[in-house]
């Protein structure tokens, strides 16, 4: 199974904040690491969890194939470890986009308060006068 690269692209709208520009900007260069990362080391990664596989007592038994043909067991091991890899890979891509749109929504939720307290001192005052 050869490696997917994921690209990172956010959703850019017109009149988006310098701050949240610059955080979507932020996971995309970790979602590039990550790919980057991924590509250098899922091949490390997929022997070494075949290799767990294939020690472990849960070791997948060979299957029946359509043509007839048996599947040997540390095929089927390379096979899991594989969708494995990939699935904690795409795991993690998806991690970075939630955290991002997280942050995102806590800093528009936090600026929207600033904004009513700053409202509120302005009303005060006024009724002051």
């Amino acid at each position: 199974m050869t490696p997917q690269r994921i690209k990172g692209g956010f959703n850019r709208e017109v009149g988006k904040t310098a701050h949240e520009v610059m955080i979507r900007q932020r996971g995309d260069r970790l979602i590039e690491r990550a790919n980057e990362q991924f590509e250098k080391y899922s091949g490390a990664w997929i022997n070494k969890r075949s290799g767990e596989l294939l020690k472990s007592k849960a070791a997948p038994a060979p299957e029946l194939t359509p043509q007839g043909g048996r599947e040997s067991a540390p095929n089927k091991a390379h096979k899991a470890a594989c969708n494995e890899v990939n699935n904690r890979h795409q795991n993690r891509i998806a991690g970075i986009h939630q955290r991002v749109d997280r942050v995102i929504k806590n800093q528009s939720q936090a600026h929207g308060q600033v904004q009513k307290q700053a409202e509120n001192r302005t009303r005060k005052n006024e009724i002051a006068r």
